[in-house]
């Protein structure tokens, strides 16, 4: 849970989706490579952008949007359930390194 006190977290938060949104997008925002990997994204995009007509490109952008709000969708359910089952767990769990308590951990995300 060191991530969630990190941006501000708390178990009440995992029912108010802008609030889970915000903190969610503020944790990712530190982590490295992100820069990279968008700078990555913009500049295929724009090689894509050139070979392909404006019709093909509305379509483009129209399955790329709905790619995201699925990943937002997932995202934000994964972090729910990171803070429900944080919200469950000893407070000697959050000194364990991330994956040792994973692994420790008995309950699975919600299928969707």
């Amino acid at each position: 849970m060191a991530c969630a006190r990190r941006v501000g977290l708390t178990a009440e938060d995992a029912g108010d989706d802008a609030r889970l949104a915000e903190a969610v997008y503020r944790l990712l925002e530190g982590q490295r490579g992100r820069r990279m990997l968008s700078t990555k994204v913009r500049r295929l995009q724009s090689a894509l952008r050139k070979l392909v007509d404006d019709r093909a490109w509305k379509a483009y952008l129209r399955v790329e949007e709905a790619v995201n709000d699925r990943a937002d969708r997932e995202l934000l359910l994964v972090a729910r359930w990171a803070l429900r089952e944080g919200a469950r767990t000893s407070a000697g769990r959050a000194d364990r390194p991330h994956g040792e308590a994973l692994r420790a951990s008995r309950t699975r995300p919600p299928k969707s």
